[in-house]
């Protein structure tokens, strides 16, 4: 089943930055704030760049966030739904994970 393992950027030119969240991508970023035309989104399990509601969907039906989350409606995903809200830690590496008990 294919889960959220990053947030991302994706600049008009193609690159991708990933990150715990989208601000500290644009932090680190040498470019300083993203330019018109980029997006910013998730990478998946699977290597996909996807916005922000396609990430919405996959989220739920991989049980990474709960459904009625009210804050993600309109927007989207967000990287705090995962991190903060649902409890999953993030690795450089690993992406999104949860620890097992």
């Amino acid at each position: 089943m294919e889960t959220i393992k990053h947030a991302a950027w994706k600049r008009n030119d193609g690159v991708i930055s990933t990150g715990k969240n989208h601000a500290e991508i644009i932090k680190k970023s040498p470019y300083g704030t993203c330019k018109a035309g980029s997006e910013s989104g998730f990478i998946t399990s699977k290597g996909r760049f996807v916005d922000r509601h396609e990430a919405l969907k996959i989220a739920i039906e991989s049980k990474q966030i709960k459904a009625d989350l009210d804050t993600i409606r309109a927007c989207g995903l967000l990287s705090e739904n995962l991190w903060a809200d649902s409890g999953f830690k993030y690795d450089p590496e690993k992406g999104y994970y949860k620890e097992e008990n």
